[in-house]
């Protein structure tokens, strides 16, 4: 008995060292969405998209608007459009980590999403992810897991008509042995997801989006265990492209309607970082976020997954339509967003603050769209954009009462070197209307104003120039938009660079007078010593 308990102490002590045997802490290669147009292996590009680019292209992202908004629908179980009571079916399709990311605890997608009172009570979300169903395995439309998926979507409520969106995360067992190093791997990943989706759309014609994405990190590089590095990394190549096929116009990968070939395809959340090396947007993959085989999540992987799900439905424009309740439940949330800079040099490294309220309840959730697939659920922050490209920012945030409010904001990242003046951005609290030279709005007499910046250099000095007229005259190589009838001096924007003024507007001034507002700030740093925000144009009533 007593050697029986020593070799059971041995044995917990061996796998207690085995999961702290965490050496694997970088692989020395850059996510797919940070790498952007510089290349990996064989010259290989990175980037989400093609071209190296993150952000789908214009064309592609507004067929997936359409779809979102005018195909995926409530539907009764015969498939026909049903507001009041029909449903919308939203399944996953993948392994084990797809189904423990999804449904697998409490810390997974589906119970949050659940739970959440922003959720369109039409959408019916299923997990149709198994464990131990690789990419090949779902290829086989004879596989027996096909037939678990149809007895999961039936007790869910749904037939299959009211199938319409699905998140599909797959991979191949032992990728190394079975199919060789890179490309041969992702070559074969690749025509599995395809034909998994033509499979999709033979059993759940209705099926209009789908949404994927690749593995998390791995903690092992053992040629020969489930899925090591880089074979978990590469697995992304094997998504991107697949993508750009359909971009490209692939006839098997129509998806128009009458006759779709796949559903309209495009990244989910891109869930790889290198480790303990931080991403752009601060995400890390820690030894303690897998469990002792290196490969599968732990909980605190799992969750790190399903908030960036979370974040994906509830503020993606291909989501947004769709998955989250647009009725109201007395007042909805407001929020206000500083970003800057907003226009810069790759990389550019931008200071996110929000400013949020709740007239009717409380505040419950803030999910963020970055734009180049990183999803996270914050209220602020910083994100950096390592590749050059026009990103939107996208931010929701959700009261008690379910109700939502997202936010829109464009960055620009200019090319590597760039000396084009950061993009300062002025917004004034008690005034309506769209900031620029042609911004226009509303001043209310004796009501508090607070003047804005946001995307100075960090410590700089500050003018507030204040005129009754506009001149836009070139001003060190900028525009002045007001006539400087008013300077204020002596501000200095903090560490983040923003400059928030308060005070309050007086009374007594004429009705219908207009009033331009401007900041601008030093920049010895940059070439030519100043930097100018866009303009405000005030009108008294």
């Amino acid at each position: 008995m007593r050697t029986l308990l020593l070799a059971l102490v041995l044995v917990v002590a061996l796998a207690t060292l085995a999961f702290f045997d965490c050496t694997l802490t970088s692989i020395g290669v850059l996510p797919l969405n940070d790498l952007g147009p510089g290349t990996y292996v064989s010259g290989t590009i990175g980037g989400l998209y093609p071209a190296g680019q993150d952000v789908r292209p214009a064309a592609h992202l507004a067929a997936g608007r359409a779809i979102a908004t005018t195909e995926v629908l409530p539907r009764n179980a015969a498939g026909a459009v049903d507001l009041g009571n029909g449903k919308i079916g939203l399944i996953s399709i993948g392994m084990s980590n797809t189904t423990q990311e999804f449904n697998g605890s409490p810390q997974a997608f589906k119970p949050k999403a659940d739970a959440d009172p922003a959720k369109d009570s039409h959408v019916v979300i299923v997990d149709g992810a198994q464990g131990g169903m690789a990419a090949a395995d779902w290829a086989d439309p004879t596989q027996p897991l096909w037939a678990v998926v149809a007895s999961r979507v039936a007790t869910a409520g749904l037939s299959p008509l009211q199938v319409q969106v699905a998140w599909v995360k797959l991979a191949e067992k032992q990728p190394g042995p079975t199919y060789g190093p890179y490309p041969a791997h992702t070559s074969a990943l690749q025509a599995d997801i395809e034909t998994t989706l033509h499979n999709l759309v033979a059993v759940y014609p209705n099926v209009r989006l789908a949404f994927l994405s690749s593995r998390t990190r791995a903690y092992t590089d053992t040629f020969t265990d489930l899925n090591p590095e880089p074979f978990a990394y590469e697995s992304g190549l094997a998504v991107r492209d697949l993508i750009a096929q359909q971009i490209a116009g692939a006839p098997s990968l129509a998806y128009a309607l009458p006759s779709p070939q796949s559903p309209w395809l495009a990244w989910g959340p891109y869930l790889w970082a290198d480790g303990t090396t931080a991403r752009s947007d601060g995400l890390t993959w820690n030894c303690a976020d897998t469990q002792p085989d290196f490969t599968h999540p732990s909980a605190s992987g799992v969750q790190k997954v399903a908030d960036q799900l979370v974040a994906y439905f509830k503020t993606d424009s291909t989501s947004t339509p769709w998955f989250l309740r647009h009725s109201v439940i007395g007042s909805p949330p407001t929020a206000k967003l500083l970003v800057g800079p907003s226009t810069g040099a790759a990389p550019l490294t931008t200071s996110i603050v929000t400013t949020i309220s709740d007239p009717g309840g409380a505040t419950t959730d803030a999910a963020w769209d970055f734009g180049d697939g990183c999803y996270k659920r914050a209220i602020s922050g910083t994100k950096t954009y390592p590749a050059p490209g026009l990103y939107e920012s996208r931010f929701t945030v959700t009261d008690n009462d379910g109700n939502t409010r997202t936010v829109v904001r464009t960055l620009s990242v200019l090319p590597t070197g760039s000396t084009q003046w950061t993009d300062l951005v002025l917004g004034l609290a008690g005034f309506t209307g769209t900031p620029g030279l042609a911004g226009s709005g509303t001043l209310v007499g004796s009501t508090p104003v607070g003047l804005h910046l946001s995307g100075a250099r960090p410590t700089a000095p500050v003018v507030v120039v204040i005129g009754f007229s506009a001149i836009n005259a070139p001003f060190k190589g900028g525009t002045l938009v007001p006539a400087p009838d008013i300077l204020l001096f002596g501000f200095t924007s903090n560490a983040l660079g923003l400059l928030n003024l308060g005070g309050t507007w007086p009374g007594g001034i004429p009705s219908g007078t207009q009033i331009w507002f401007q900041e601008w700030i030093t920049d010895p740093a940059g070439p030519l010593g100043f930097a100018a925000s866009n303009g405000l144009r005030a009108t008294t009533p």
